[in-house]
């Protein structure tokens, strides 16, 4: 059957069928303490609750004024909540909890209204390399030794939805990266050592302790624009919370930008390798769920060829960026069929290869 004639049957079908995605698992469902049985202590647990999705979704610290015009209607953002008990050490009272689902379209539609973005749930893997020095020399980072350190990262991770990955730290990732190249912050060597893994991203940490004080530097590759940044103090789970907090805002920044949140633009998507209705269904899937896309049709097709027009905010890079970290699809130089009309390349097309 040709893509032409899949048009007129394909959005029978859609609903069934799912493209492959890597999404952040319960972005919409948190849990908040809850003080006692009052109608006011539920209404400041649901905006705690709110306080860590909205983290989640944005991936950014949202500003403390449109926080709080969202807590003053969180009710109208909920779908559902239930109350559970969280037991502690043995002795003491159990903590009463509240569980919340909210109401995706609700909650986005109104960040919308308020100008912020949401970075799209497809999120980038970050792979983490991280070196210790202390006053007997440097180490590489051990989870099963530095448990504290682990725990406070992969929470703040957590917080606001960055995926990590963590290296096995075997032999064949010693012998691929050297301490000596971690700390001097050599993209080449880190890459390459990386590889195995696959990653979106790629961070790089030194951790520094001077008496009681720490330092740490992190690099972050991702693209073709490496971020650096220091930060410094006497507590050391405040610092890595904050540089993970530094990874996640300046990776939103990239994928879901502030300036470009309300701007809408159009664009042509072209996929090749549409070998089937199934294919033809689950790209039409994949671009439906998109970050930022507002709308989109089918308008050519031939061979395995198939192109969308999309309308979207966010920024044609952030919708090239997300595209990039889709598994199924690679990136692909236009191909251009003289022989064939509406196959013209043209400025505002993206071109990739779909895989089953």
């Amino acid at each position: 059957m040709s893509l032409r004639r899949l048009f007129a049957v394909v959005i029978l079908m859609l609903p069934g069928l799912r493209a492959e995605a890597s999404e952040i698992a319960n972005a919409h469902v948190a849990r908040a303490e809850v003080a006692d049985d009052s109608r006011e202590a539920r209404t400041a647990a649901l905006g705690a609750a709110l306080d860590q999705v909205v983290l989640r979704l944005t991936g950014r610290e949202v500003p403390a004024e449109s926080l709080a015009s969202m807590r003053a209607a969180v009710a109208d953002l909920v779908s559902a909540y239930r109350f559970l008990w969280r037991e502690g050490a043995p002795g003491d009272t159990p903590q009463r909890l509240i569980e919340v689902r909210f109401d995706p379209a609700a909650l986005e539609r109104r960040l919308a209204e308020l100008g912020i973005p949401v970075w799209g749930l497809t999120r980038p893997d970050v792979l983490v390399w991280i070196g210790v020095e202390t006053g007997g020399g440097r180490r590489w980072f051990d989870r099963e030794l530095d448990v504290e350190a682990t725990a406070v990262i992969e929470a703040a991770a957590d917080a606001r939805g960055v995926p990590l990955i963590w290296p096995l730290n075997d032999v064949e990732d010693r012998a691929s990266l050297a301490l000596a190249d971690l700390w001097g912050g050599f993209a080449e060597p880190i890459g390459n050592a990386s590889t195995r893994y696959a990653p979106n991203a790629i961070l790089s940490v030194r951790i520094e302790r001077d008496g009681a004080r720490f330092r740490t530097r992190w690099t972050l590759l991702q693209g073709d624009n490496p971020a650096v940044w220091d930060h410094a103090g006497y507590d050391l789970g405040a610092l890595l919370t904050q540089g993970i907090a530094t990874t996640a805002e300046t990776l939103a920044a990239r994928f879901a930008p502030l300036a470009s949140s309300l701007t809408v633009e159009n664009a042509e998507i072209e996929f090749d390798g549409v070998k089937s209705l199934d294919d033809f269904a689950a790209i039409n899937t994949l671009v439906e769920s998109l970050a930022g896309v507002r709308a989109f049709r089918p308008v050519y097709a031939d061979g395995e060829r198939l192109r969308y027009a999309v309308e979207f905010t966010g920024g044609r890079n952030a919708l090239e960026q997300t595209l990039k970290l889709q598994r199924r699809l690679q990136v692909q130089a236009p191909v251009v069929d003289t022989a064939s009309p509406g196959t013209e390349t043209a400025p505002s097309r993206l071109y990739f290869r779909y895989q089953r």
